[in-house]
């Protein structure tokens, strides 16, 4: 990487490090392309020198090829689990050595990718409930390294969040695929998949006790009122936790028969009302922290249906970003009425 003079950038280069104010506020992240805005906007924030990458040809050819690995590792997944989650129908049988497949490709994924938003990108309606299986994972595996979980107690993580659904495969598929909401009678069904799966997993020798746990708890709450067991905060094991997060997260991101999907920032800020009450509050927070650094430099939709970018990130309000409009830039924190409806 080369360290270069704000004054003499040219747009279509890549930034090679995160540049931030000397009060931590992050304005570009890494991965970044500049454009005519960008560069005028870090000489603003009377940003002197920034790192760039050397060879935008070799970048190109890497992002595209970064894509297509992850598009291969995440339908290679889709389709591991389809076969092994329908079998779950016929018998409670899991096939470890498939689930340690998808784990490795879930790791994989988390490795090398460069955006959360490469994952909506793959989503599809028609695979809805195996899909949300391997986001889940995929979404669980990253809080858990933000929170510094390392090796074995990662893995168990991952395949905790990964099989945390399966009890839905002994679910009525009329009230499964609803193409509306439940009735109260319904609903009691459905939420009998935590039980469910938790029967499956105990019955298969080689998933340890916090894998099973964490699987089972992913609906609990903190205050107490979430089921099975309705558990309380401290009762609630830490990969029930970031389970329950991912989960929400996902689910709402997604779309379904019955309604469209909210934005990661809509999302997010919903998640953090939850926080009060519903979801561990710290785990929370370090999500929509992190989450909102992915999208720094993305082209989004307002919902006055003007089109912007996000230049950088409010570090008091992760939700509420800075973005730049073709007349000028919006602090989203003080603009109440304006909000992301969809990230392009």
């Amino acid at each position: 990487m080369l360290r270069v003079k704000t004054s003499v950038l040219i747009p279509g280069q890549m930034v090679a490090k995160d540049i931030e104010t000397p009060e931590n506020m992050k304005l570009l992240i890494k991965g970044s392309v500049l454009t005519k805005y960008s560069i005028d906007f870090l000489l603003k924030w009377k940003i002197e020198e920034i790192y760039i990458k050397e060879e935008l040809e070799e970048i190109i050819h890497n992002r595209a090829t970064t894509l297509e690995r992850l598009t291969d590792s995440y339908n290679k997944s889709l389709i591991t689990i389809i076969s092994f989650m329908e079998g779950l129908k016929v018998n409670n049988h899991i096939e470890l050595e498939e689930v340690s497949e998808i784990v490795a490709e879930i790791e994989k994924f988390v490795d090398i990718m460069p955006s959360l938003k490469v994952i909506n990108q793959l989503k599809d309606t028609d695979h809805y409930t195996h899909q949300h299986s391997i986001n889940v994972g995929i979404y669980a595996t990253f809080i858990g390294r933000w929170l510094g979980l390392k090796g074995e107690e990662l893995k168990k993580l991952t395949y905790s969040a990964l099989l945390h659904d399966v009890g839905k495969m002994k679910i009525p598929p009329e009230i499964l695929n609803k193409p509306g909401l439940l009735t109260p009678a319904e609903y009691e069904i459905m939420k009998g998949h935590s039980k469910e799966g938790y029967n499956i997993l105990k019955n298969n020798k080689g998933l340890g006790e916090e894998i099973i746990i964490g699987a089972l708890q992913h609906h609990e709450r903190e205050n107490g009122k979430g089921y099975p067991q309705g558990l309380t905060g401290d009762k609630i094991h830490l990969f029930g936790k970031v389970i329950a997060i991912a989960d929400i997260y996902d689910a709402m991101t997604s779309n379904r028969v019955y309604r469209g999907r909210l934005s990661p920032f809509e999302t997010a800020e919903k998640l953090l009302e939850s926080s009060y009450g519903e979801l561990d509050i710290s785990i929370t927070k370090l999500f929509v922290e992190k989450l909102s650094d992915f999208f720094i430099s993305s082209f989004v939709i307002l919902n006055n249906g003007k089109r912007a970018q996000i230049v950088a990130k409010n570090q008091n309000y992760p939700t509420r970003p800075l973005i730049r409009l073709e007349d000028g830039f919006i602090d989203l924190s003080r603009e109440k009425n304006l909000c992301i409806l969809d990230v392009i």
